[in-house]
């Protein structure tokens, strides 16, 4: 009887110790204004501020088109120490919103590591013959250690008020 009340003990514990925080509950889907912008411009127009914006700063552009609205893809790397760097990728969808255009941005951060992996073979049979035939090999991999999104109000006003400038708008 003592032992099977050990391992429920045992069962419950490990349960309440091996989850994460659940962020889903967080989530209010509440209007936040720092994520978009109002323009009384095209989408297009809109879209091509924001893309020469991320290309003023350094970031790679991928350009795609999904049911009618503009999205842009901007990626740039920093490097950290040295086997580590950040990727910072900046997601902006452009569209109409009456006569208006609206602009989404969301920002994420992910921090990798490059980790080697070496490996071995040896072959020999030492009791007929001292030769040994040794092979190694070194490889790669980059691993993701953590990835969240850009949260500060402050980035995403810098963020927007370049591509006002960009329109040749006061910024907003």
């Amino acid at each position: 009887m003592l032992r099977i009340f050990l391992v429920v003990v045992i069962i419950i514990l490990l349960t309440a110790c091996s989850g994460g925080k659940a962020y889903y509950r967080s989530e209010d889907f509440d209007s936040d204004a720092r994520y978009q912008r109002d323009f009384a411009l095209p989408a297009s127009q809109v879209c091509e501020a924001a893309r020469m914006t991320l290309l003023s700063q350094g970031y790679m552009v991928f350009p795609q088109v999904k049911d009618s609205n503009l999205e842009l893809v901007g990626s740039k790397e920093f490097k950290g120490d040295e086997n580590r760097h950040t990727v910072l990728l900046i997601h902006t969808t452009c569209m109409k919103v009456g006569k208006e255009s609206r602009i989404f941005a969301t920002a994420l951060e992910s921090l990798f590591d490059v980790a080697e992996n070496k490996e071995g073979t040896y072959i020999g049979v030492p009791f007929l013959t001292p030769i040994t035939i040794s092979s190694t090999s070194t490889s790669e991999a980059q691993l993701k250690l953590s990835g969240e999104t850009v949260t500060d109000k402050n980035f995403y006003t810098k963020f927007f008020n370049s591509v006002s400038r960009a329109l040749g708008v006061g910024e907003t």
